[in-house]
Formats: C-alpha cells, sequence, structure tokens
C-alpha cells in the first residue's frame, strides 16, 4: 500500500501503550483521560468485569524469578471460586508466546515487595494460580477470555527458551558473531 512499515509498527505500538495506560488506571480506580478512539478496550474491560464480578487479588504486582528473570503482570482476580492469572492485550492471540508469558509470570517465586524508597526488600509468595488467561479487549467493546496451559510444561520450556536465549549472550557467541559481520 506504499506504507512504512516502520511508521505503521511505532503508531501502533504507541496506541497500544497508551491504551494499556488506560487500562492499568481502570483496574487501580484511578481517572483517566480516554481519547474517544481508545474508548473501546476500556469499555471492554469494564465490561468483563460487569459480566464476571471477579474480585481483585493483585493488580500489576511485579514478579520475580532466581532464574534471572521479572515481569509486571496484570491482574490476579478470583472468579467463579478460583484464582485466575489475567494478562489484557490489545492485540492479536498469540497462542505460544501467551502462554509462556502467563506460564513464566505463574511459576515466578514471588511477588516484588519494595520499601518507601523503592528498594526491594524480598518476596511475597504468589497466591495459587488454577488458571491463567488473556483478556482480549477490541475497539468494539467486545472482549474476549481466552485460558491458557500455562502449566508446568509451558514453564519448562519457557526456561528452556530463557536457557537458549542465555547461551546466545554468551562472550563465545557475541565474539563470533562480531567476528562474522565484520
Amino acid at each position: 500500500e506504499g506504507k512504512n512499515y516502520r511508521e505503521e509498527w511505532s503508531t501502533k505500538a504507541d496506541r497500544g501503550s497508551r491504551v494499556h495506560g488506560h487500562l492499568e488506571d481502570w483496574l487501580h480506580g484511578k481517572p483517566t483521560a480516554v481519547l474517544d478512539e481508545d474508548a473501546g478496550p476500556v469499555d471492554a474491560l469494564e465490561k468483563f468485569f460487569v459480566d464476571h464480578q471477579p474480585k481483585r487479588i493483585e493488580v500489576e504486582p511485579i514478579v520475580l524469578c532466581d532464574r534471572g528473570y521479572g515481569g509486571r503482570l496484570d491482574t490476579i482476580v478470583t472468579i467463579d471460586g478460583e484464582t485466575a492469572l489475567i494478562d489484557l492485550k490489545t492485540g492479536k492471540k498469540y497462542v505460544t508466546e501467551h502462554t509462556l508469558q502467563l506460564s513464566a509470570y505463574r511459576f515466578a517465586d514471588g511477588v516484588a515487595v519494595y520499601d518507601d524508597d523503592g528498594m526491594l526488600t524480598g518476596l511475597r509468595p504468589l497466591p495459587p494460580i488454577d488458571w491463567a488467561g488473556c483478556l482480549y479487549v477490541h475497539d468494539d467493546g467486545t472482549y474476549d477470555l481466552v485460558k491458557y496451559p500455562a502449566d508446568e510444561t509451558a514453564f519448562a520450556v519457557f526456561c528452556s527458551l530463557l536457557e537458549a536465549w542465555r547461551w546466545t549472550r554468551t562472550p563465545e557467541i557475541k565474539n563470533l558473531e562480531k567476528a562474522v559481520r565484520t
């Protein structure tokens, strides 16, 4: 179509970050100035809460793991007596990537605890998670809740990929890459 893919990608990324910021504010109960073009996903999140009446246990906790990774998940809630780890998504459904991401959150060592100065003081346990999934919020105000198999098997695959990534960062491989490029 003659469009610059970098500009298109950047525009989508900027909007996704902006919308996710609105969703975060909504989860925290903070007021947020939502552009008309961004209202659909926020409406979808609200509709999900009206439809399912989840009880928030955690909102945007940072989880850490001694395997050398961490992340900020969106929310942990109880729905129908089950504890669910839910990540909010504004884009496409990437089954493999989202399953691995959710498993990394689910099997992290715990939730980071910080003091008043922002220094990490330790970890507190994650609640036991019954299932994990993504809540896909759409521009038309609808949503899809998809449960993913973010189980021990998925976590083992994630850990294998983490080790493969670390190997690509070893001096031997980095030096070889540099030598081959020159």
